[in-house]
């Protein structure tokens, strides 16, 4: 729902259409209100039944399940009225609020989770979901205020209307389609290990997965900022710039994720050693496996909010998840005919590649993307990045012995490696003048370096 408020935002931005924000946001906001009052009624009816009746929950905690049950609907209910908020923070590109608003709800959290610690209340998890459901309803309020006093369409006025109501129903109905085959994917691919292989092989994936949401957390961040130059040039009918600006995120992407993947790829065992006591079996290759994948994925992200942006989403999103869940039953065979516990992964990989195939023929065919041109202009580059950058670093591992020190010294070496070669070979001049610029107003002495590439 924040994808569709966000991009029916930006579009009527594109368009120079400053009065239908209102209309939009409006929308938005009574759309989310509805869902709030549904999740609100099937959590207290059939979410209280199940919790109370199916979950297996010891007698004498059952009292404290309910308080948290309560204190987690609450917190799911203002989460979702705040999402038009968020939405349109980002819509109109103040990602410097946003970043601080979500550095504040982190360093929150943390000194909630320190102060439980030191608590000497009689029941902590009761305490620990109050505290949270508090900063919860604090942050949305954040979000509320700082909208309402900068953007003129965020103010309470109720302007409804029928047909955005209906585009906006369809367009989230069909991402919810991809998000929901995601999660079954996901969770599919879960189940199967443990029927298989048992609890410790779902450790080492659950391990894999951690340490890749750490390195695609940041990325997802910085394609917030950048998704709405995308919707907005669609709406202008700008589709030269729309498909450079696609281009250069997913190239943009691809080496903010390899900066923190090289690094691990190369010297997984320690830092996995570091990090743990004790390194589950399979984790080794589960975590190289899945930030290969991510790597594949970040060519993606602009791939996916231009195909938003043209309104087009049914069959994208009917085939996409057509395909996602075509994973489960080729996994279940292969680990039915003996394979190890890795090949879902594998499985995982070369879908995440032909995914990447189908999202660019959908392109082409909504906004003329020259499938070519982005094979040489990204991909190509991307490879050829990668191959550059790994060399000198796995010299340096296979050559150094392992310890704290060398594995340091070899992170900070594939890193300068990484950016060294995204610089010199995964840029045009003109995207080198675009990069410089990013960082420019953070650091001076890079005016000289692009008053010389002008």
């Amino acid at each position: 729902m924040a994808s569709a408020t966000q991009r029916f935002l930006n579009y009527e931005m594109g368009k120079g259409q400053s009065n239908a924000l209102k209309t939009v946001f409006s929308t938005s906001l009574f759309l989310h209100i509805i869902i709030a009052f549904v999740v609100l009624a099937l959590s207290e009816t059939i979410g209280l039944w199940f919790v109370n009746h199916k979950l297996q929950i010891d007698a004498d905690r059952l009292h404290a399940a309910n308080w948290v049950f309560q204190f987690s609907i609450l917190t799911l209910i203002f989460q979702i009225i705040a999402i038009p908020y968020n939405a349109s923070i980002i819509a109109h590109e103040k990602m410097s609020a946003f970043a601080y608003i979500s550095i504040f709800e982190a360093l929150m959290t943390l000194l909630i989770v320190l102060g439980i610690n030191n608590s000497q209340h009689t029941d902590r998890l009761i305490l620990y979901s109050g505290l949270l459901l508090v900063l919860s309803i604090t942050v949305s309020l954040i979000f509320l205020v700082y909208a309402k006093r900068k953007f003129a369409e965020c103010s309470l006025k109720i302007c409804y209307s029928k047909i955005y109501f209906k585009e906006m129903l369809s367009y989230s109905g069909w991402n919810t389609l991809s998000v929901f085959s995601v999660m079954l994917k996901k969770q599919g691919i879960d189940i199967l290990l443990n029927l298989f292989f048992g609890t410790v092989v779902n450790a080492a994936r659950a391990l894999a997965t951690k340490l890749n949401n750490v390195v695609t957390g940041f990325v997802l961040n910085f394609m917030q900022a950048m998704n709405p130059q995308i919707v907005k040039n669609f709406a202008k009918g700008e589709l030269s710039e729309m498909k450079k600006l696609i281009m250069f995120g997913s190239k943009f992407s691809f080496f903010l994720i390899l900066t923190f993947a090289l690094p691990i790829l190369i010297e997984t065992e320690p830092i996995l050693s570091l990090w743990l006591k004790e390194v589950p079996e399979y984790t080794t290759i589960f975590t190289r496996l899945v930030i290969i994948t991510a790597l594949i994925d970040s060519l993606n992200n602009t791939l996916w909010t231009a195909q938003s942006a043209t309104g087009k989403v049914k069959a994208y999103h009917i085939t996409l998840s057509s395909i996602g869940l075509v994973n489960l039953p080729i996994s279940y065979l292969l680990l039915k005919l003996g394979y190890p516990p890795y090949m879902p992964l594998i499985v995982t990989l070369v879908q995440s590649i032909v995914l990447t195939y189908v999202r660019l023929k959908f392109l082409k065919k909504s906004i003329k993307l020259d499938v070519s041109e982005f094979f040489y202009n990204v991909i190509l580059r991307a490879f050829f990045i990668s191959v550059t950058a790994s060399i000198l670093p796995i010299l340096l591992h296979l050559y150094l012995n392992p310890n704290l020190l060398n594995t340091f010294i070899v992170c900070c070496l594939a890193v300068l490696c990484v950016s060294i070669s995204f610089f010199s070979i995964g840029l045009k001049r003109n995207e080198k003048k675009k990069v410089l610029e990013l960082f420019v107003n953070k650091i001076p002495i890079l005016k000289h370096v692009t008053k010389y590439l002008s």
